[in-house]
């Protein structure tokens, strides 16, 4: 069996509805078809809690649920996987509260992440001024691809000032949002229920490490980000990121704080070396929702809205294929997932 996402929908700030992904539930439901549902969790949910069952947690966790569904489809254990997540963030939670539930850590986590870019810095071999100059070319790029959508966007200048040593505002993820949002994900006999679009999953990669400050040695070296990128391209049996430089497929990387970005391009070889990344970025578009400042990032979902995003570009911009990459805590998950806009009859 292979499995598709056959419909997916987000209501974001009240704009949107779930009304087909609702529909198509329903249907499964009254015709008692076989189906598992997998829910990503809300902020609302303690960090260090234990995991349910088929809940998922962290930046990764929508990324990681789609690997789990497709496995679940694989080995036929169900005909449909639904996939839900949401958080309102704006409005359920006050500014205290909502600070006081993303406190995960014994230190904040822009410097956490601080203290990551700084030993990547070292490990690679640049220098802070290298890095600040990378994460500027970053969210041009990110501006560029959210301007297209929002004409007359421009952001606050107080977003431009340094927060940490090497973090401005425009660099982390804003969660200030309301989002909710539904994937369904079928094998080969039920795509028909779906007929608008379809999404086929080709490959899958994930890599994980000890999460936390004193893990960060370990995380710094990207390794497992590495390995989840060569995973999901073998799997996928195609040249992904030769199908990106050609302008065939669209890629959603995980852009919270600039060190996940950059070291996603250098473990994917889209660049060869650090001095590549801002010729790159001149040239190539690396996420399709202008990344998770821009177009915000609802705590453990953002991926989630990467991925119906995707569903619905791929189709619109007649690209072929699509990436979406995910980051979970301070780097220590790493999944990616390679889809095409199904081109077979139904």
């Amino acid at each position: 069996m292979d499995s598709f996402i056959i419909a997916a929908d987000k209501i974001v700030d009240g704009i949107g509805n779930t009304n087909e992904t609702d529909e198509l539930i329903e249907r499964i439901k009254t015709e008692n078809l076989n189906f598992n549902e997998l829910y990503i969790d809300p902020l609302e949910t303690e960090w260090h809690s234990e995991l349910e069952g088929n809940h998922f947690r962290s930046g990764c966790a929508p990324v990681e649920a789609v690997i789990y569904a497709d496995k679940l489809i694989k080995d036929e254990l169900y005909d449909f996987i639904i996939i839900k997540g949401k958080d309102h963030i704006k409005s359920d939670y006050s500014k205290e509260n909502r600070n006081k539930k993303m406190s995960i850590y014994n230190e904040s986590i822009p410097s956490l992440y601080n203290e990551i870019a700084n030993e990547f810095i070292l490990k690679e071999n640049f220098t802070e001024t290298k890095f600040k100059n990378f994460a500027e070319d970053l969210f041009s790029n990110y501006l560029k691809t959210f301007k297209r959508r929002h004409k007359d966007y421009k952001p606050d200048e107080k977003w431009f000032n340094y927060i940490t040593g090497l973090f401005r505002g425009v660099d982390c993820a804003n969660p200030v949002v309301d989002f909710e949002g539904q994937l369904v994900i079928s094998n080969n006999k039920y795509i028909y229920m779906h007929k608008n679009n379809c999404l086929k999953i080709l490959g899958t990669g994930f890599g994980e490490v000890l999460d936390g400050q004193k893990n960060i040695h370990q995380i710094k070296d990207y390794k497992h980000l590495e390995n989840s990128i060569s995973e999901a391209l073998k799997n996928s049996g195609i040249e992904f990121f030769k199908e990106f430089l050609n302008k065939n497929a669209l890629m959603e990387v995980y852009t919270c704080y600039p060190i996940v970005p950059v070291a996603f391009l250098l473990k994917s070889k889209l660049i060869k070396s650090i001095d590549e990344i801002s010729t790159f970025l001149k040239y190539h578009e690396i996420t399709i929702t202008g990344g998770m400042n821009l177009s915000k990032a609802p705590w453990n979902n953002p991926s989630l809205n990467a991925i119906i995003e995707m569903f619905n570009c791929l189709k619109k911009e007649k690209k072929r294929y699509g990436l979406v990459h995910g980051n979970g805590g301070l780097g220590y998950k790493q999944g990616v997932i390679i889809m095409e806009a199904y081109q077979g009859n139904f």
